[in-house]
């Protein structure tokens, strides 16, 4: 008889630990869903975005690729030839969300982490990149959207700012 009481505190301590283990798993798959979830909420950015510049179409396009990558290609027509100037990416990466651009003159792919989103308004930060250590993207209406890069550039406050119209 003792050895039948003896292992109910232990099978009680085995049940209990495989609950919390079922437990940070839940929170671990709502903590991604929630990511999941604010990437969903920039919608508003995918497609395809036009501005006109001195130097030719700009265009910025966005495509979703799944559940925790988005696609894009910034590009530049001129006289008939396109230009890439860079790709860029929406990732989902340890439960946040980042803007990865890679652009030519950049080793590599620069991590921008979400630090704001509003359902008009999204802010990545990189405060360790040269130049912009801000890139905002701010929905003016379903047909207008209004980028931003901003930070410290050569020791002075800079911003540049992108005036775009979606494309029918």
């Amino acid at each position: 008889m003792r050895t039948h009481t003896a292992c109910i505190p232990l099978a009680l301590i085995f049940i209990i630990s495989l609950s919390c283990q079922k437990s940070d798993e839940t929170r671990l798959d709502s903590t991604e869903d929630s990511s999941i979830s604010d990437l969903e909420k920039l919608e508003w950015i995918v497609g395809t975005w036009q501005r006109e510049t001195s130097r030719g179409t700009m265009f910025e396009d966005w495509k979703v690729a799944n559940d925790t990558l988005w696609q894009g290609k910034a590009f530049r027509l001129t006289e008939g030839d396109t230009l890439i100037i860079e790709r860029l990416s929406l990732e989902i990466m340890r439960d946040e969300i980042f803007y990865v651009p890679v652009v030519p003159h950049n080793e590599g792919a620069v991590y921008f982490r979400m630090i704001e989103q509003s359902p008009e308004k999204v802010v990545f930060e990189n405060p360790e990149h040269d130049f912009p250590q801000r890139i905002i993207y701010m929905k003016i209406s379903d047909d207008s959207l209004h980028a931003r890069i901003e930070g410290i550039n050569e020791g002075v406050d800079s911003a540049v700012d992108f005036y775009y119209k979606r494309m029918k």
